[in-house]
């Protein structure tokens, strides 16, 4: 079994697993300033995506989580939470929590809303964005870690354009002591013509795979694996909080957990057990430690 239900949770950070018992994952951000091409949520440039719900919302059904479960690590992500600091910082009153983030926003103004022992940072380096170069990038990162931010990781998606310079990228991210996050560009992605990551090279894939291949999640030409697993712990430890408020257990799966949108309420009722799970695949890394294998053939299950 590789996950302990009478354990800790393991998507918290050790620091912090006495303190958080539920894992939540929040993609809240509904609007970017970059427009990647490779986007998996398909962001364009300064345009937001609707919401159903107010700012005060969220900020009250955070509040009703924190009277049930005390704090939460929250996942925020989405499209760039930074562009929305004062929502972030309410939540980050009561929880904790790890932004993932493009590091575009004003660090003063970070700093000074959200103190550093309440989050960590996930930041995803985007060269597009920064005309293909890392260093104005990485001294952010130093600016943050000197101010007294965890950054644990730095995340980088391996379109094809950036896999010339991967090595360099990586190498930088490494000398600061962060963990090079790389993961293969997905669906939505094509670049001149080819749907990534099924039609990335040979060529392509000799640099991009001594990365990627450190994730038990994706094969050898970097598409996810088939998911064979007895059941997933999905919604007993963690839940997502779905764009529109919804709650499910994971963000691709919506049964199992009852209909509830956090925005209307917060108090919500997790599962009692792991349930199974019909998905061909597992699209996220995060929550691999919930899956329950310990019915499954070795060479047919899939261990984190």
């Amino acid at each position: 079994m590789s996950w302990n239900p009478a354990g800790p949770n393991p998507c918290v950070p050790l620091p912090l697993q006495a303190i958080c018992e539920k894992y939540v994952l929040w993609p809240f951000g509904n609007i970017c300033n970059f427009g990647c091409p490779y986007c998996f949520g398909q962001f364009v440039a300064g345009v937001p995506k609707p919401r159903d719900w107010t700012e005060a919302q969220a900020i009250a059904g955070f509040q009703d989580f924190y009277e049930d479960y005390g704090a939460a690590f929250v996942l925020m992500a989405g499209a760039e939470p930074t562009l929305e600091i004062p929502l972030v910082a309410a939540v980050l009153q009561q929880h904790y929590g790890s932004i993932s983030t493009n590091l575009s926003c004003d660090l003063d103004v970070f700093c000074t809303a959200i103190p550093p022992d309440r989050v960590y940072l996930h930041p995803t380096f985007h060269p597009l964005g920064w005309d293909m170069e890392i260093e104005p990038f990485m001294a952010r990162v130093r600016t943050l870690k000197a101010r007294g931010y965890e950054v644990p990781l730095v995340a980088l998606v391996g379109y094809p354009p950036f896999l010339p310079r991967l090595h360099e990228y990586v190498a930088a991210i490494e000398a600061e002591d962060c963990y090079a996050n790389i993961a293969p560009a997905r669906f939505p992605a094509v670049y001149e013509g080819r749907n990534l990551p099924q039609d990335y090279t040979e060529e392509e894939l000799a640099i991009l795979m001594p990365y990627v291949g450190r994730y038990s999640q994706f094969d050898e030409h970097a598409v996810v694996k088939p998911l064979r697993v007895v059941a997933c712990a999905a919604g007993v430890a963690t839940m997502c909080i779905m764009p529109n408020g919804h709650v499910q257990r994971c963000s691709q799966v919506a049964v199992g957990m009852e209909e509830a949108n956090f925005m209307q309420s917060g108090h919500i009722k997790f599962l009692d057990e792991p349930l199974p799970c019909d998905q061909p695949q597992c699209q996220c890394g995060n929550l691999y430690c919930y899956h329950i294998t310990d019915e499954v053939a070795p060479d047919e299950g899939q261990k984190r």
